[in-house]
């Protein structure tokens, strides 16, 4: 299959990601960390490199980010990885980071509330109300917190390099870069997630405050998640104190 090309997309994770910058870095229990410094990579400037070894084979460590590659991102499932890596036409996933990152979040979570996703639940939007008032969670809203989703997937729109906001966002014009992207159905996956009200447009998007990737469960895809549309039978987890 054939990509779009453009490094374009890169604009996106980096908005995505940047309102995090003064979150709350302490390696608590639910708490959201970021890394990474925004405005350079926003600049253009990719010279800054996070080593993410520290939390590859951590127990209950959770995370996502851009590779320093510029050409891919990564996922951590308790302690896990699993990265996405554009390779001319094709996407190479590894159970491994061969790269360090340029943007990171992570979260250190160890105790779990899961709940059926009721059949209303059927899109990012929905999902979205759902945290926010279904006063059963017991959530706080106020503050960033991951969240885990897995079950049989109706449909999820994907790509490894997101793309820009608008068409007038371009970071860097190289046309050597393609965004990856396609579409799977009816497949059982794994998606980590996080809900942040702050800096809307900054570490999530203008619209709406989530931001989610995602692994099939035979590993044979993982990255960024477009547009979700969930199947009836998915649960979510929440944590239970952060």
């Amino acid at each position: 299959m054939k990509f779009n090309i453009h490094i374009s997309y890169v604009f996106l994770l980096v908005v995505l990601l940047i309102g995090c910058r003064t979150g709350r870095n302490e390696d608590k229990q639910g708490n959201v960390i970021f890394k990474g410094r925004p405005e350079e990579v926003l600049a253009g400037n990719f010279e800054l490199k996070i080593d993410v070894d520290s939390i590859i084979g951590k127990k209950n460590s959770y995370a996502f980010g851009l590779l320093d590659s510029l050409k891919g991102v990564f996922q951590v499932f308790n302690g896990q990885p699993i990265s996405g890596l554009l390779q001319g036409d094709s996407v190479l996933v590894n159970n491994r980071l061969d790269h360090s990152a340029v943007l990171l979040v992570h979260s250190q979570t160890t105790e779990w509330s899961q709940v059926a996703l009721p059949a209303s639940v059927a899109n990012t939007e929905a999902l979205v109300g759902f945290l926010e008032y279904n006063e059963d969670l017991n959530l706080d809203t106020t503050r960033p917190f991951v969240f885990l989703i897995e079950g049989i997937v109706e449909q999820l729109e994907w790509c490894i390099i997101p793309e820009p906001l608008e068409e007038s966002d371009p970071l860097i014009d190289d046309q050597s870069i393609s965004s990856g992207n396609g579409t799977i159905t009816d497949k059982y996956i794994e998606i980590v997630g996080v809900y942040s009200t702050e800096n809307n447009g900054g570490f999530t998007s203008k619209n709406i405050p989530v931001h989610m990737h995602f692994k099939t469960a035979d590993g044979s895809l993982a990255g960024h998640i477009n547009h979700l549309e969930l199947g009836t039978e998915m649960s979510i987890r929440i944590p239970k104190t952060y």
